[in-house]
């Protein structure tokens, strides 16, 4: 899933932003804010800050089969995480210096959609995996973070695991509803943080980009 929000910023994202500058001003980023050069700068050091980390520390432990320890995926959560950010506030500066059409912020707003609830389904399983399983090579002795699926409430399920699919269908609703889906409850402080944030983010992206692509297209 971080690699999959990686990507998304690299082919996606950035290039998308490049473009709407070139069109619009034909100029440096100085030349339309004092800003954008140094988050500009930021993204590209956070890209290529997690590329480094995957190919130094995680791809190692995934080929030779060995358990990733929280910290090392902490890390990586962290840089995808700000490497978001620091997306989402180029594209709101590009919005209020650039006259952007309706439909290419439609495609920046869906692609940070999605960005986003990638980034999301790693830090619902991260936050709420260690009370699952002691598969993760760690000491670290987690307050109680868990969060409740339907399928647990079933009386014939027994040692019900959620997957994949799990994970990401509560991140991705939870982006569009801006609240936990029906039938799924969140546990633990660390948990609730994380829905916040994840609701706040997607709260901006609605109110500032898709709603500025809505009055744009009159």
């Amino acid at each position: 899933m971080l690699m999959l929000s990686a990507c998304l910023d690299l082919f996606g994202l950035h290039n998308r932003f490049l473009v709407d500058l070139e069109l619009a001003h034909k100029a440096s980023f100085s030349a339309v804010s004092p800003y954008l050069g140094i988050l500009s700068g930021m993204l590209w050091i956070t890209g290529a800050g997690f590329w480094i980390y995957f190919i130094l520390k995680i791809l190692p432990a995934i080929i030779g089969r060995t358990n990733l320890n929280r910290r090392l995926l902490r890390t990586i959560g962290l840089l995808a995480t700000v490497q978001f950010l620091d997306n989402l506030l180029l594209i709101f500066i590009d919005t209020m210096n650039t006259s952007i059409k309706s439909y290419h912020l439609l495609m920046e707003g869906i692609l940070l959609y999605f960005m986003i609830g990638f980034i999301f389904v790693f830090w619902y399983w991260f936050f709420d995996y260690p009370s699952r399983s002691i598969g993760l090579s760690t000491d670290f002795q987690a307050k109680v973070n868990r969060i409740s699926f339907p399928e647990e409430m079933g009386s014939s399920v027994n040692n019900w695991q959620p997957g994949l699919l799990d994970y990401f269908f509560l991140a991705m609703v939870a982006g569009i509803n801006l609240g936990i889906a029906e039938g799924h409850s969140l546990m633990g402080s660390r948990l609730k943080v994380a829905h916040l944030f994840h609701t706040l983010c997607m709260s901006a992206i609605f109110i500032i980009i898709v709603a500025r692509a809505i009055d744009t297209m009159f």
